[in-house]
């Protein structure tokens, strides 16, 4: 209930309000021995640090909430804490830890054939790859993966994808973008994460 009212809060722009409401969401799962919903308000707490800036309350959160979803073996929970490390990686400047936790995020999902959590990882490994024609195949990938499943970015994810697509056409050209397209649109799940993790792809 406190976590519906944290999010309700959250929306109207009531942070601190919304806060205070996952810290009590947070001390009532651990009373009851919870550990799926602990690590949902610790993730949760997590992006609320996040988005005021504090990003090193924010990865003590996240990193707890990925160790309680690992003792469950949620690998979904563990790609969505994953892919939230890469961001406050990437935040930071440091390109390298991103595209690792990225790349394991991408493991995960795949794992569990997880279309929608893969393509943030993609998003996010496009954000940090290192040429710009790279950044258009893993952009292409994650739309490609969203169309087979009929779904639409939620905002953050847009917001990359457009923001490093638009960056790389313009240093890579126009057709670097269709061809991405093109070589997307023929790959399966399994040649979409070996391209991203560096792997060989079948032909």
């Amino acid at each position: 209930m406190k976590a519906n009212l944290a999010i309700i809060a959250a929306g109207s722009g009531r942070n601190a309000e919304a806060e205070d409401l996952l810290r009590d969401s947070l001390a009532i799962r651990r009373r009851l021995g919870d550990v799926a919903g602990t690590a949902v308000a610790l993730n949760n707490l997590g992006f609320m640090a996040a988005e005021r800036g504090d990003l090193e309350r924010a990865e003590r959160l996240y990193e707890e909430s990925l160790a309680s979803r690992t003792s469950l073996g949620d690998r979904l929970g563990m790609a969505v804490s994953l892919n939230n490390l890469g961001d406050l990686a990437r935040r930071r400047g440091d390109r390298p830890a991103a595209r690792g936790l990225y790349r394991q995020s991408l493991e995960h999902a795949h794992a569990i054939d997880n279309r929608r959590e893969a393509a943030t990882a993609l998003a996010g490994l496009a954000a940090v790859a290192d040429d710009p024609e790279r950044a258009l195949e893993l952009c292409a990938c994650a739309e490609a993966l969203l169309a087979s499943i009929g779904a639409a970015p939620d905002e953050d994810v847009r917001r990359t994808l457009d923001e490093v697509r638009g960056a790389s056409v313009v240093a890579a050209g126009p057709d670097a973008w269709e061809r991405a397209e093109t070589a997307a649109a023929s790959m399966s799940f399994a040649d979409v994460v070996a391209l991203a993790l560096g792997q060989p792809v079948l032909a």
